[in-house]
């Protein structure tokens, strides 16, 4: 048994202060995210909420479409279906073999300790710079793709960012209430036209093996408007029931190649916890509204900033 104030008991001064200040953030959080909240029906906030709008207002006034038909099928039908659900599933729009070669060289890289930066906790591994790592992933961000989120936006668009990452089984967790890898569900706090394409490099992806869940953007409003919404660390067990409703709840599955578009900051999400001896490859490319005339191609990779995040993580982890 611990001694009351031991390094290992809980009422030890660290861990107490610690706990503390945890159950602050998540009140204060919880709080002033609640207006927000009501009055858009995500949780990515005031500010990411106003002014993103009012660009691509703006954006969409001045765009010269060119030769570009943003109203030719099908791409402006899986626009309007983006629009109206928050997510549109697109299929593989590529030859299987491109997508073997990329697989082939993420099993090497995440073998080797110096291209890949672990997660704190240890449960994800992300692939450090996957642009130089692994040109042709540039290929994945196909001109069909293009098309349709420039139909959805109605204007040209840009690539903030590429990620690259597999999450692994994590054992003796609760999937809803431990967040490891964003498992629990939430919206995502940038602004609210951004958009994510997730490709699989995973064959077999299931609800049992880590397939992305998802709410449309009407029922994830609905959810976090009611009472039983707080904060993603702080729900009620009727919100929780309501974030498991098969009637409404959609996964993620397929194989590697298969993509899916999903605007993360409307639709409430979370990863799957794969199951013992499985994990899940995910490339992600984030994507926003932009000026200029439309582009699709190895130019939207220009100049792309670097990923801070993982920067500050293997800087932590030196």
């Amino acid at each position: 048994m611990n001694v009351t104030g031991s390094p290992g008991s809980r009422y030890a001064p660290a861990r107490l202060v610690a706990g503390i200040g945890s159950r602050i953030s998540i009140y204060g959080r919880g709080i002033a995210e609640m207006l927000p909240r009501l009055v858009f029906g995500n949780g990515a906030g005031l500010r990411n909420n106003l002014a993103p709008q009012r660009e691509l207002a703006r954006l969409r006034r001045a765009f010269d479409s060119g030769d570009v038909n943003l109203a030719e099928e099908p791409f402006a039908s899986r626009a309007a279906s983006l629009q109206d659900q928050g997510f549109v599933l697109a299929g593989r729009s590529v030859d299987r073999a491109l997508i073997d070669g990329i697989r082939v060289e993420v099993s090497r890289l995440l073998a080797d300790p110096a291209a890949f930066v672990p997660s704190p906790n240890g449960a994800t591994q992300f692939i450090f710079d996957p642009l130089a790592a692994i040109p042709a992933v540039r290929q994945l961000l196909t001109p069909e793709l293009c098309r349709t989120i420039a139909a959805y936006y109605g204007c040209a668009l840009r690539v903030e960012s590429v990620r690259l990452w597999r999450n692994h089984h994590v054992p003796g967790i609760d999937a809803d209430r431990d967040d490891r890898f964003s498992n629990t569900f939430h919206h995502d706090g940038y602004a609210v036209t951004g958009l994510r394409v997730f490709i699989l490099l995973s064959d077999g992806v299931t609800r049992e093996t880590g397939a992305l869940r998802l709410h449309d953007r009407r029922t994830s409003a609905s959810i976090v408007r009611s009472l039983g919404y707080f904060h993603r660390a702080r729900l009620a067990p009727g919100t929780r029931a309501r974030l498991r409703d098969p009637s409404t709840l959609r996964f993620f599955e397929g194989d590697a190649g298969d993509t899916c578009i999903a605007n993360t900051q409307q639709c409430l999400h979370a990863a799957s916890v794969p199951r013992a001896g499985s994990h899940r490859d995910m490339l992600q490319f984030e994507v926003y509204p932009a000026a200029g005339p439309y582009d699709a191609g190895a130019r939207l990779f220009e100049g792309l900033p670097a990923d801070l995040e993982l920067l500050k993580m293997r800087a932590a982890q030196r």
